[in-house]
């Protein structure tokens, strides 16, 4: 993960619930960033 020039900040996180998503969520914290939102997709048809 990159740092913006002023430091980390708040992100979102895309969560699938997967061991991918988990280890975004891991990476982002221990990055200093405030995981403020998790983002999931539904299929709306179903």
């Amino acid at each position: 993960m990159q740092s913006r020039e002023n430091g980390p900040g708040n992100v979102v996180v895309s969560w699938t619930g997967g061991k991918d998503g988990c280890y975004s969520y891991y990476r982002a914290m221990t990055e200093g960033c405030q995981v403020t939102h998790l983002l999931n997709f539904r299929n709306a048809g179903k």
